[in-house]
């Protein structure tokens, strides 16, 4: 599953690039993508720390890419009930 958003998102990266990327949320046992299109407070991830409590019940999964910086992106979330975090470059190795 975490392989599988990771592909997803340097897909949608590489289609429309990665200036403008806004953090993205998947609820696995839905199939739902949702985007927050607004960060609030001082700092992008108190932002998504606030929508993620908002959108994801306290035991359900999910995964959730946000930028770190010009050439990577964070995935984490929950996946199985357990914590899972992984550091993405934007371009997958070999292209």
């Amino acid at each position: 599953m975490l392989d599988q958003f990771v592909k997803m998102t340097q897909r949608i990266i590489a289609e429309d690039g990665f200036d403008n990327y806004l953090p993205t949320l998947l609820l696995p046992a839905t199939r739902e993508v949702r985007v927050l299109d607004q960060v609030d407070g001082g700092g992008e991830s108190l932002g998504i720390t606030d929508w993620l409590a908002e959108q994801v019940e306290p035991e359900e999964d999910f995964l959730v890419a946000f930028k770190v910086d010009e050439a990577n992106f964070m995935v984490v979330g929950r996946i199985d009930g357990q914590p899972c975090e992984r550091l993405c470059a934007v371009e997958s190795p070999g292209r």
